[in-house]
């Protein structure tokens, strides 16, 4: 991902020679992302606003945020055991990104297709306690990742 705008009169302006055709000379990066590599068939871990790139399948695969969490608590008697919803970015490097859930309780579906890839969510942390209270920022995310 790369923020770009024209150059500055006092920058230098970049040059880039992939696409000779095309006049690369009025843009200048601003500012990118680095995202680490991941693993397929294995769980991964992704904190909030995380994401992890697939270079040999082209894709990334980012960890949003928690849309609800309502586990019941460590410390508190429920009647039933609750459930988060964590959502995700899926991109495919030359098309528009797929926004998706996944849910700690199966019944509301913890797992997806997109692409020839199916996303499971194996745990979200962490967990809710009847004392404290969890910022947005502190969840992390397991999820596993299979080629189908």
């Amino acid at each position: 991902k790369v923020k770009i705008r024209q150059p500055a009169t006092d920058e230098l302006s970049s040059c880039i020679d992939l696409y000779p055709s095309y006049n690369y000379k009025s843009v200048f990066v601003t500012e990118y992302e680095d995202f680490d590599n991941l693993v397929l068939n294995d769980t991964i871990t992704l904190s909030t606003n995380d994401c992890l790139n697939d270079v040999e399948n082209h894709f990334y695969i980012c960890f949003d945020t928690v849309l609800n969490d309502s586990r019941c608590p460590t410390g508190v008697y429920c009647f039933w055991e609750g459930n988060a919803a964590a959502r995700f970015r899926y991109q495919s490097y030359n098309s528009n990104p797929v926004i998706f859930s996944l849910n700690t309780h199966k019944a509301f579906g913890s797992d997806t297709i997109i692409d020839k890839f199916k996303f499971t969510l194996i745990g979200l942390t962490p967990y809710p306690n009847a004392h404290h209270i969890i910022k947005p920022t502190d969840y992390t995310a397991k999820i596993l990742i299979d080629k189908i």
